[in-house]
């Protein structure tokens, strides 16, 4: 699913210049996994036939036209003079349709390995990244997913400052906006990259740490932060302390997330295979950018059992009828409430006692790995 999922973020990066929305990302990777549709086809569809792209691809639109919004889309630049008479030419004269040269577009940013070839693979995959960010996080507001997209570069800082600041939000987006043009504005106008790698550390240490804080407050802070950072890196030069400075502000309280030395907040990168262990002992844990087909868990030594994984189910009511046998150690992942529940000892109840994992994000587990 997550390769589907990477290729159609790709596709409205192309297309559409920004990330998918929650949406339309299901519906269209239900489309590709159950075989109904292709890429290509989808391609062919969203140009033909879906609004969004003929208001913004009229059939009155030059190919010189066509060719520059595409660049622009995947590649953040602008083409040189024989790709305007190359491509213009196969387009003019019906040799290539337009869907078939965003694909063409696509596969050879990632196909290219000369240097700027590179960097342009390294921006479509960041931009997909932080597209599925988005979409995972439920959000299906058009304006704001191109604003995530457009702050990304071709750096693995950008991808996961954006990453960092939608996890933030949680349920409450109305001011990613004005933390995303501070990012933005930053990356754009510092290589600096010791204040990028700090910058990513203050915006983690948020999204780790983030409970009940006042999110309009937390994100003015965050905005003035990296606003003041961009003209005084010292405003950043200790991360994590200017991190619980900014939630302090917020008025964030564990107190009601459990806290104690059995809690935990995991966070992993987009696009990068993690490995996270569970310390013995570790009975709630929260996982944030979780990939369910390339990261993997560690869990025999916090469970003190093997785990052995038996499905999902929709409640928790369902889990001792569908899933649990007396076993100890079988887990269960929990659509309704997306945590992944160790049954420790086999009494086919979950207590204290037992393994809650929650991974907001995560919507099926057919590659799961636990070591």
């Amino acid at each position: 699913m997550q390769s589907f999922q990477i290729r159609l973020a790709e596709l409205y990066t192309a297309v559409f210049d920004r990330a998918p929305d929650a949406a339309g990302l299901a519906y269209w990777s239900d489309e590709l996994s159950s075989g109904k549709m292709n890429l290509e086809t989808i391609a062919a569809n969203w140009m033909t036939s879906q609004p969004e792209a003929l208001e913004r691809y009229p059939q009155s639109m030059s190919s010189d036209a066509f060719i520059q919004a595409i660049y622009a889309n995947v590649l953040d630049r602008q083409p040189v003079t024989a790709d305007y008479a190359y491509w213009g030419t196969q387009l003019d004269n019906g040799s290539v349709s337009r869907d078939a040269f965003i694909a063409a577009i696509i596969n050879g940013a990632k196909a290219n390995d000369s240097a700027q070839g590179q960097l342009d693979a390294a921006l479509l995959a960041n931009k997909a990244a932080a597209g599925i960010a988005f979409a995972e996080q439920g959000l299906n507001d058009q304006a704001l997913a191109a604003a995530v997209v457009a702050v990304v570069d071709s750096s693995a800082q950008s991808t996961r400052a954006v990453g960092a600041l939608i996890q933030i939000t949680q349920d409450d987006f109305d001011d990613l906006p004005i933390a995303l043009e501070a990012l933005g504005h930053l990356l754009a106008n510092s290589g600096d990259q010791g204040l990028r790698e700090n910058t990513v550390s203050y915006l983690e240490s948020i999204a780790s740490n983030v409970y009940n804080a006042d999110r309009d407050v937390l994100f003015s802070s965050i905005r003035e932060t990296l606003t003041k950072a961009l003209a005084q890196p010292a405003e950043l030069g200790d991360p994590q302390s200017r991190a619980s400075e900014s939630l302090a502000l917020a008025g964030n309280d564990d107190a009601q997330q459990g806290g104690g030395d059995d809690s935990a907040v995991l966070t992993g990168i987009f696009g990068v295979a993690d490995t996270f262990s569970i310390p013995a002992g570790m009975h709630h844990v929260q996982i944030s950018q979780f990939e369910a087909d390339l990261d993997k868990l560690s869990l025999d030594e916090a469970a003190g059992v093997p785990v052995l994984y038996r499905g999902e189910a929709d409640t928790y009511a369902l889990l001792a009828v569908e899933e649990f046998d007396h076993t100890p150690g079988q887990a269960a992942f929990v659509r309704g409430t997306q945590e992944l529940v160790i049954d420790v000892n086999g009494d086919d109840t979950i207590t204290s006692a037992d393994i809650v994992i929650s991974m907001p994000g995560i919507w099926q587990l057919e590659d799961y790995n636990f070591i």
